[in-house]
């Protein structure tokens, strides 16, 4: 493997990972042994805790003990580390230093470097070479993404000379501070654009923002004449709904019904801000003339329909997201919550339970069958136009957002009451003054909206100019070479004479006579007979790790009435992950397979019983049931906590497959590839966890409680 450098700068020799130093693995104690990891010492760094180039500490501890005890080692600082078995391979090679001693999970390689190697030169080599590493020392036919041991070690590259890797690190480390510090100064735009909206919109309902307006336009209709019209309108529409009923009964009104008609609630409490003399004050109460929420017994009807039924998580600030999904919907046509909870544009949405409670977005444009749910309030205006308005006044920033928050109640899950949000009271504007403020708010969103969208460019440009500073400097166009330095030839080959006297001598090998087995009685061992095997997810068997026989021997038992080739690989898994959580120390190949043949029911294992069950123990390795460490296997993720989360949406997709799958049934499906005999809370809540990431980015899609990997 090469990273294909051409023509390497003076001074520099071609030269291997593997002549760098030595590498390690890792490994994880028992944990069914809770003085291992109680109390501990010594940071077990595993793939999570790989979001930093200097590492410290680790998320978990473990002790000595659980070194000595364990296939851990015990590793020392400034060594560097490196992911090789995680889903996030798939984007990026994690590679980190440590600057204490530290231990590893069996996810990580670790390179001890060798005197005049510097452990950040090798660092930021790997992080220069990322992509090329992943693409030419992947493994291949693995479950999870894996980086290939030795093809990482053979992988060749430009070594400077030892004078010059510390120039490349001093400089590289030096561009990486400037640029860190234009990252941060950027980084604080975003929450300055934010209060800067909200000082508008606070502007905005103070009459600030359109004082000017108003002193040129003294003329204009107070907004009291415009509330007097909109009150007279709201009876008329409440006479024309009332009429509509009667006539679809068959019936006549009856004598004096209009009394029945209930007079909005007047805006009341002595908290309210000063407002511009043509302005009024009006409750949401007044200003509309429907405020509802949706049925609460339709859940009989979900995912029976093509309708959808908006949620409080389809609510965000100012707009209406179904980006997590919908919750489809079939309600009766004669059913009396379709008229009244179906939504109309120009209609307002307030999330009135759960977190986001307060959260209000506008409906815009035609949304057939869109009903709203329980926890979410329909407000319709009298006046459709005012909606902009009502919006901006409670978004954050505009005033009515905090008027939210001090009626709110619940902690555990929180409620916006029908009788608060009627009484909430609305600054009103004169109506054409209403459309200057609309205009001057759009017109400062939009400049805020122009800096935002080129946030986004900025951001990138900074990953792309340090992997430019990185590509550079193993170039050799980061820093001058200097004819003084030692040639790293010189420096290479000090490094082998180094290595070669200080390894240990070969041991002779000595001639073995040739075996000749003995016959064995033939016995009959029936497996149980509901085990049926079958290959899930298209995981080929492989031939890597046959076994190493001089002759191969005959089945050891008469042909059973449910062969070997017949058991269930999931059901395998399950006894696999059993055996080794009894095993903490570990189990050889042999040992693994003789024992798993006896728990399957064989009394002993013959060729083909030894080849089926040694390709079991390959699918356990792919799918993280157990791992493989020289010459003995042990478990890998004890616990479904245990697993890297893009680890499990690989898994989950390989269970699905391509077809849909209700939610429940894949998440079943999907603990049984992963050796767990039940689905119980935490596994569930994992799972469903797995399932929101995957959505949302865009590895799986949703439709009601049916899921399946995205097509492209």
């Amino acid at each position: 493997m090469s990273d294909g450098n051409g023509a390497l700068p003076d001074g520099w020799t071609d030269a291997t990972l593997d002549d760098l130093g030595e590498w390690k693995g890792g490994g994880t104690p028992s944990k069914s042994n809770s003085a291992f990891w109680r109390d501990g010492n010594v940071p077990w760094v595993s793939p999570k805790d790989m979001k930093r180039f200097y590492l410290d500490d680790a998320e978990d501890r473990i002790t000595h003990d659980a070194v000595k005890n364990s296939s851990a080692q015990l590793l020392p600082a400034d060594s560097v580390l490196v992911v090789t078995r995680s889903g996030i391979l798939q984007r990026i090679l994690p590679v980190a230093i440590n600057r204490v001693p530290v231990a590893t999970n069996q996810d990580l390689k670790t390179l001890i470097p060798i005197d005049g190697i510097d452990s950040r030169y090798v660092a930021y080599l790997l992080k220069a070479k990322d992509q090329n590493l992943r693409d030419e020392c992947s493994k291949d036919g693995t479950t999870v993404a894996s980086i290939d041991l030795p093809k990482l070690k053979a992988y060749r590259f430009g070594l400077a000379p030892e004078a010059e890797q510390r120039r490349i690190v001093s400089k590289i480390e030096s561009l990486q501070e400037r640029s860190s510090r234009a990252r941060r100064a950027l980084s604080e735009v975003g929450p300055l654009l934010e209060q800067f909206r909200q000082s508008v919109l606070r502007a905005a309902f103070s009459g600030r923002l359109t004082a000017d307006w108003r002193a040129a336009h003294r003329d204009v209709e107070p907004a009291t004449e415009l509330l007097s019209r909109i009150r007279t309108e709201r009876r008329h529409r409440w006479e024309q709904s009332e009429l509509a009923k009667y006539e679809a009964k068959g019936k006549k009104p009856p004598k004096n019904w209009q009394q029945r008609y209930k007079e909005p609630l007047p805006v009341s409490g002595s908290d309210l801000p000063q407002i511009p003399d043509a302005w009024a004050w009006a409750t949401l109460d007044e200003l509309t003339e429907l405020i509802t929420s949706g049925s609460r017994a339709w859940s009989k009807y979900y995912d029976k329909g093509d309708g959808t039924f908006i949620m409080a998580q389809n609510v965000r600030p100012g707009r209406l997201d179904f980006s997590e999904g919908r919750q489809l919907v079939g309600p009766p046509q004669d059913d009396s919550d379709r008229r009244r909870s179906q939504v109309r544009p120009g209609d307002l949405l307030v999330t009135i339970v759960g977190a986001n409670t307060g959260d209000i977005c506008p409906v815009e444009g035609e949304l057939p069958e869109h009903w709203v749910c329980q926890s979410v309030a329909l407000l319709r205006l009298v006046m459709p136009e005012m909606c902009g308005l009502v919006l901006r006044y409670f978004l954050r920033g505009g005033g009515g957002r905090i008027r939210f928050e001090k009626v709110i109640y619940g902690q555990g899950r929180p409620h916006l009451g029908f009788d608060d949000l009627r009484e909430m009271p609305v600054p009103i504007p004169p109506l054409e003054e209403q459309s200057e403020l609309l205009r001057v708010i759009a017109d400062r969103e939009e400049s805020m909206d122009a800096i935002e969208s080129g946030l986004a460019p900025l951001k990138s440009s900074f990953t792309q100019l340090a992997q430019s500073i990185l590509a550079k400097a193993f170039r050799g166009e980061l820093v001058p070479q200097d004819p003084r330095d030692e040639p790293a030839s010189e420096l290479l080959a000090r490094i082998r004479t180094t290595r070669e006297a200080s390894a240990p001598a070969k041991p002779k090998r000595r001639k073995k006579k040739a075996f000749a087995p003995k016959q064995q009685p033939v016995e009959n061992s029936l497996p149980p007979a509901n085990l049926q095997r079958s290959l899930p997810l298209g995981l080929e068997e492989s031939s890597s790790e046959q076994p190493q026989t001089l002759q191969e021997q005959p089945d050891l038992q008469d042909e059973p009435p449910v062969p070997i080739d017949d058991t269930d690989r999931d059901d395998v898994m399950a006894e696999v992950r059993a055996l080794f959580s009894a095993h903490s120390d570990g189990l050889t190949r042999e040992d693994a397979i003789r024992d798993l043949a006896h728990v399957l029911g064989y009394k002993r294992t013959g060729s083909r019983i030894h080849k089926v069950l040694g390709n079991d123990l390959i699918a356990a390795v792919k799918r993280r049931i157990i791992y493989r460490d020289h010459d003995r296997y042990y478990l890998d993720c004890r616990s479904i906590e245990d697993y890297d989360r893009d680890d499990l949406v690989t898994l989950l997709q390989r269970a699905m497959g391509d077809t849909w799958w209700n939610e429940k049934d894949a998440i079943r499906e999907a603990t049984r590839l992963v050796g767990f005999r039940r689905t119980g809370r935490k596994i569930t809540d994992t799972w469903k966890k797995t399932v929101a990431l995957a959505i949302r980015r865009d590895q799986l899609e949703r439709d009601g409680n049916q899921i399946r990997r995205r097509r492209d």
